[in-house]
C-alpha cells in the first residue's frame, strides 16, 4: 500500500569510502568502495551499519563485485550479520585473508575466483557456497565447519597450491 512505501528503497549512497544500496526499511547491500587501489591499504573492514540520512541501516549483503580488484590489501573482515556475499564480491582482490562471519548463509558464484594473494580461508556453519574459488593460485587450506554445503564443479578449479581442505 502507499501508506507503507518508503522512497529511499532502492536509493545508492557513501558512508566512509564504502557504497551502499537500501534494500528494505532497516538494511543495505554493499555494493562497492572507493577506498583507491594504492599500495599499503592494510585491513578492509565493513561496517555492521551504514548511515543515510540520520538513519542507519544494518549492512545485510556484499553484492555482486562490490570488493573485487582492489590490490595491496591484507585481510577483509566481514561483521556479524552480514548473511551474504554475492556473485564475484571478492573477484580478484588481492588480500591473503578474507574472515567470513558466523551469520553468513550464502556464497555466490566465483565469489573468491581469481584472488591470487588468498592463502586459506575458513568458511562458516551452514554456508551455501556455489563455485567459490577459480585459480586462487596461493589458496593452501579449505576449513568448512558442519552443514557448510558446496555446489558445482568448478568449486576448487586451478588452485594449485591447495592441499588440505578440512570438513
Amino acid at each position: 500500500s502507499i501508506d507503507n512505501y518508503n522512497p529511499n528503497i532502492g536509493k545508492n549512497f557513501i558512508d566512509d569510502s564504502f557504497k551502499f544500496q537500501i534494500i528494505n526499511d532497516s538494511c543495505v547491500s554493499l555494493t562497492g568502495h572507493q577506498l583507491g587501489s594504492g599500495s599499503g591499504l592494510g585491513d578492509i573492514v565493513v561496517p555492521s551499519t551504514a548511515t543515510y540520512n540520520g538513519q542507519n541501516y544494518s549492512v545485510y549483503s556484499i553484492g555482486n563485485g562490490a570488493l573485487g580488484w582492489i590490490p595491496f590489501i591484507d585481510r577483509i573482515i566481514l561483521p556479524e550479520g552480514i548473511i551474504e556475499v554475492g556473485q564475484n564480491a571478492f573477484n580478484g582482490s588481492g588480500c591473503t585473508s578474507i574472515l567470513l562471519p558466523n551469520s553468513l548463509k550464502k556464497i555466490g558464484e566465483g565469489a573468491f575466483s581469481h584472488c591470487q594473494e588468498l592463502e586459506s580461508i575458513e568458511i562458516p556453519a551452514g554456508v551455501r557456497i556455489v563455485n567459490g574459488f577459480w585459480n586462487c593460485e596461493s589458496l593452501k587450506q579449505v576449513i568448512l565447519h558442519d552443514g557448510a554445503e558446496w555446489l558445482g564443479i568448478n568449486l576448487l578449479s586451478i588452485c594449485p597450491k591447495l592441499k588440505e581442505v578440512f570438513f
